[in-house]
C-alpha cells in the first residue's frame, strides 16, 4: 500500500509540474498595471488584459498556444471601444474572421464588414463620427 501511495504522490507531482501555469503581470514605471494574463509553459494562455498608463483597459482577449483567438476587444485611450472582432489560427497564424467592427473615439461605428482568413470580404460599411453611413465597399 506504501508503494501505491508512493507512486500515486509521485504520479501527481510529475503531472503537476507538466503544465507549469503561471499568472503573470507588468507594470509601467508609475505603478500601473501595463498587462496581466496566464503562461503555461511558456505560452500565453486564457483570458489576458493590456492597459494604458492611465489605468484604462487597451485591449483584452483570448490566448490559445502563444496566440490571440476568439473574440478580442480593443479599447480608445479614453476608454470607447474602438474594435470588436474574433480572431482564428490559419497556417500557425493568427488571423481576423468573421464579423468585425471599428469605432470612432467618440464610441460611434467607424466601419462594419467580415473577415475570412485575415482578408475583408463581403460588403464593408462605413461612418462619420455621427454614425451615419457615408459609403460602402465590396471586397
Amino acid at each position: 500500500m506504501k508503494k501505491f501511495g508512493l507512486l500515486f504522490f509521485l504520479l501527481l507531482f510529475t503531472t503537476a509540474g507538466a503544465f507549469a501555469q503561471d499568472k503573470r503581470a507588468s507594470y509601467y514605471d508609475n505603478g500601473s498595471k501595463k498587462w496581466e494574463g496566464t503562461v503555461i509553459d511558456g505560452k500565453k494562455m486564457g483570458e489576458w488584459v493590456y492597459y494604458y498608463d492611465n489605468g484604462q483597459v487597451q485591449k483584452e482577449g483570448i490566448y490559445r498556444e502563444g496566440k490571440p483567438y476568439g473574440e478580442w476587444t480593443s479599447y480608445w485611450r479614453n476608454g470607447q471601444q474602438k474594435s470588436l472582432g474574433k480572431y482564428i489560427v490559419h497556417n500557425g497564424e493568427p488571423v481576423k474572421h468573421g464579423e468585425w467592427t471599428f469605432y470612432h473615439k467618440n464610441g460611434a461605428e467607424q466601419a462594419r464588414g467580415a473577415y475570412r482568413g485575415g482578408k475583408k470580404v463581403g460588403t464593408w460599411y462605413e461612418y462619420n463620427t455621427l454614425g451615419i453611413e457615408i459609403g460602402k465597399k465590396q471586397h
